[in-house]
This record gives C-alpha cells, sequence and structure tokens, in this order.
C-alpha cells in the first residue's frame, strides 16, 4: 500500500512537470485566443491548444478540437475543419475508441484529398492505419500504411518515408514475422538519428528492444531503457508505460520478478491515473501474464478480465486474444479445464482471424503489388530521365543543324552583300572611269580648239615689228 501510495506521488510529480513545461505554451495560446478575430488565425490557436493538451488533458483537448470545429465551420475555413476532425481523431484514439477515430479520420482525410494536402493526406492514412493495428486488423492497416508511403515517395520526403517503413515493420511484427520486421525497423532507426529525431528514436528503439526480447538478443534491455530515458525527458507519458511495461515482460522472462513488478506498477500507476485506455489494456494484460507466471492466479484472473472488458470496449481483436490466452492458462493451472478449453478456443478464433493463410497472403500480395508497381515507377521515371536525354539531344542536334543553317544564310548573305558591293563598285568606278576619259576628250577638244583659234588669231593679226613700224611711221 505504501509503495503504490509513493507511486502515485511520483506519476502526480512527473505530470505536474510536464504541464509546467507546457504551461508558458498553453496561457501563451490562450491570452492570443481570447484576443483574436473569428477567423482562421483563432482556429490555428485552438488546433494548438488541442494538440498541446493531448498527452495531459483529453477532456481539454476534445473541447479545444470542437471549438476550432465549430469555428472552422462558420466561417467556411475548409482546411480548419479537416484538421479539427483529425485532432477529434487523435482523442478518440488515445482513449482507444478505435472505431470512433476512424471515422473522424476518415472525415479528416476526404477533404485534405480535396485540398490536395498531399502530406496531410499521408498524415491521416498513417493516423487509419494506427487504429486499425491495434484492432488487430492488419490488412486494412497496411493498405493505409502503403498509401502513406507512396505520398511520401513522391514527396521525396526521407523522413516520412521512414515513419512508414517503420510501421509496415510493426505489422510484420505483430503477425509474428520478426526478421521481416527488422529489415523495415533497423534502417528506419538509422535515418531517425541521423535526422535527430527524438520521438521516432525512442518508438523504434522500444519496438526493436521488444523483437530483441523475443530472440532473447542482449541489447533488447539497453534498447528499451534508451527509449524510456528518451520518452521520460520529452514528457511522453503514453509511450513511457509502453516502455515500462515491456521492460518488465523482460524481466519476467528472466525471471526478475521483483524489478518485473516495480515496472509494472510505475506503468499502471500512470495509466490508471490518466485514463489511457489503450495502455491500460496493455498493462492490465502484461500484469495478469507477471501473476500466471509466479502462480498467482486469482489476481491474473482479475488483470486479465480487466483487460478483456476493456479490449472488447475498443474492438482491439488481437488484445482480447492475448486475454483469452491467459484466461485458458489460468484455468488450465487451476483444474478448469472445460473453462480453460472454451477460452482456448475462443483464442483460436481471433488468432486465426489475425494470423490465417487468407490474411497473411492478401498481406504478402499488399507487399507484392507495392513492390511492383514501385518497381514499375522506378522503371518509368529512369525511361522518362532516358527520354529526356535523347530529347534533349535531339533538340541539341537540331539547335546545332539550325545554328549552321543560320551561319551559312548569314554567310551567304554577306557574300552575297560583298559581291554586290563590290560589283557596285566596279561598275561605278567604270561609269567613272568613262566620265573621266569623256571629260578628258572633251577637255583634249576645247584645248586643242583654243590652241587651233588661238592660231588663227595669231595668224590674223600683225607682228610687233609690223606695229612698231606703223606706229614710227605715223608719227
Amino acid at each position: 500500500m505504501k509503495n503504490k501510495f509513493l507511486l502515485v506521488i511520483l506519476f502526480c510529480h512527473l505530470m505536474t512537470s510536464l504541464f509546467s513545461q507546457n504551461l508558458k505554451i498553453i496561457d501563451s495560446l490562450q491570452t492570443l485566443t481570447k484576443t483574436a478575430k473569428e477567423d482562421s488565425t483563432k482556429v490555428n490557436l485552438l488546433k494548438k491548444l488541442s494538440e498541446s493538451y493531448l498527452e495531459i488533458d483529453l477532456e481539454k483537448s476534445f473541447d479545444y478540437a470542437k471549438r476550432s470545429l465549430e469555428l472552422s465551420e462558420k466561417i467556411g475555413f475548409k482546411k480548419g475543419i479537416a484538421n479539427a476532425y483529425f485532432l477529434l481523431g487523435n482523442v478518440s484514439n488515445y482513449k482507444a475508441e478505435h472505431r470512433e477515430a476512424i471515422v473522424w479520420y476518415k472525415r479528416s482525410l476526404d477533404i485534405r484529398k480535396e485540398l490536395s494536402l498531399l502530406s496531410d493526406v499521408s498524415q491521416t492514412h498513417n493516423s487509419i492505419g494506427y487504429c486499425y493495428e491495434d484492432m488487430g486488423k492488419f490488412i486494412e492497416a497496411k493498405t493505409n500504411y502503403l498509401e502513406s508511403l507512396k505520398i511520401r515517395e513522391k514527396l521525396k520526403d526521407t523522413l516520412g518515408i521512414a515513419k512508414c517503413n517503420a510501421n509496415i515493420g510493426n505489422i510484420h511484427y505483430q503477425t509474428q514475422n520478426l526478421e521481416e520486421a527488422l529489415k523495415f525497423l533497423l534502417p528506419a532507426l538509422k535515418i531517425f538519428k541521423e535526422f535527430g529525431e527524438k520521438r521516432m528514436i525512442a518508438a523504434i528503439s522500444h519496438n526493436v528492444g521488444t523483437i530483441y526480447m523475443y530472440q532473447n538478443n542482449p541489447e533488447a534491455l539497453t534498447l528499451l531503457q534508451t527509449a524510456l530515458k528518451i520518452n521520460d525527458e520529452m514528457g511522453n507519458m503514453h509511450w513511457k508505460t509502453n516502455n515500462l511495461g515491456t521492460m518488465s515482460e523482460l524481466y519476467r522472462k528472466k525471471g526478475n520478478y521483483v524489478e518485473a513488478e516495480k515496472c509494472m506498477k510505475s506503468a499502471l500507476t500512470i495509466v490508471e491515473a490518466s485514463g489511457q485506455k489503450e495502455g491500460m489494456i496493455n498493462i492490465y494484460n502484461l500484469m495478469s501474464n507477471l501473476f500466471l507466471s509466479q502462480k498467482k492466479y486469482k489476481e491474473a484472473s482479475v488483470y486479465a478480465f480487466k483487460g478483456l472488458a476493456l479490449a472488447q470496449e475498443s474492438g482491439s481483436i488481437s488484445r482480447r486474444q492475448v486475454c483469452y490466452d491467459h484466461l485458458a492458462e489460468i484455468e488450465k493451472k487451476l483444474g478448469n479445464f472445460e473453462k480453460s478449453l472454451e477460452y482456448f478456443k475462443l483464442s483460436i478464433v481471433l488468432r486465426d482471424s489475425i494470423l490465417s493463410k487468407e490474411n497473411i497472403k492478401k498481406m504478402t500480395e499488399q507487399q507484392m503489388q507495392y513492390d511492383f508497381d514501385k518497381k514499375e515507377t522506378l522503371a518509368k521515371e529512369a525511361q522518362d530521365k532516358k527520354d529526356i536525354i535523347i530529347q534533349q539531344e535531339i533538340q541539341n542536334q537540331k539547335n546545332l543543324r539550325n545554328a549552321f543553317l543560320v551561319g551559312f544564310v548569314l554567310v551567304l548573305m554577306a557574300a552575297s552583300l560583298f559581291f554586290f558591293q563590290r560589283n557596285k563598285i566596279i561598275k561605278e568606278k567604270k561609269r567613272s572611269d568613262a566620265l573621266l576619259h569623256l571629260v578628258n576628250e572633251k577637255q583634249k577638244e576645247i584645248l586643242d580648239s583654243i590652241s587651233y583659234a588661238k592660231r588663227i588669231q595669231m595668224a590674223l593679226m600683225p607682228n610687233e615689228k609690223h606695229i612698231e613700224k606703223t606706229i614710227k611711221r605715223l608719227n
């Protein structure tokens, strides 16, 4: 009782610390909201408030999402309506109300597709995939993850591609194909480390650590502790409970029940105080398994039934199957073989619905179709690039030919102009020469005429001596 009280005090301290970290942001957003006009700015403020409360107060998160929706509808802001639907889906998802969450998400998806918001469409497909995965409907989950992946590849979004591959890896883990799961998870983890994505490093470290736990890989505890440390620093209570639950299971498998129970009680205190139904189902199942290992069948049965009630409420097939497994084993240990067989049959029915050959075949076909489509897309892109190069080469040759022709025409025109000008000059020179010759001839004729006239004049005129004699005689 004392230990439980201390755990409650510790949880309250953690929640107070988390709330204090967000308090300034929340206060600032609330102040801005009070003075904001009834427009898209206020819608976005309400959206941020809903997101801020998601980890610490689901009811307030829901309230702000509804207010964002109402205002968006009032002003006809379609993107705001889509975002509000998405936020309402998140709240329902956190409450493990997956059917309701899917309804909200699909409403958001329709609008986001209409507005061609590709990144948001991809995000919504991922969230729908999460819900189906938690419900044990892995075909529907993988369908949505692959749709999201196609968009991220189209956008060349490295981080987005890594997240989608991580989700697909989780599907392989859920269907007990552990090696295939690691093929998707480990490359994704490497990318998240390169980009410093702490939240995703924690999530994938947890998932890889869980697989390593089942493979008896000694690195399992290190990865789980890494995930727990990051989530503790970031105040991610939802993921922290998963880390503690898996660490408890690891300690249980090693027979260290003291550490297992310590981790489990910490996780149980968090989920019960926060009301996270999904986390509660996981922890109740793990608590049941822990008490079963310790031969505390009464306690094991109590938690198995608690988990079953919530799993039925949320529609989670995989978690119901685990509960029936535990109940079958408990009744068997208690010698209630008829009751044990009844639970065992219920577990088998659910397990077959998850791991049936038909489902495995469909998921394999999904992956093959995706791989085929991807190869076709890559081949088409490669061919398109080749076609572009060929077209560029053809265009270059055309340009070269056209340049040659233009150059040739210009040279020809220049030559023609040159010869035309030269011929014109020659003709002008000949004409000038002819005129000059004519002028010279005329000048010669004039000069000859003048000379001839002068000679006649001179011949007619008396000479100077005769003139002198005449003058003297007259004197």
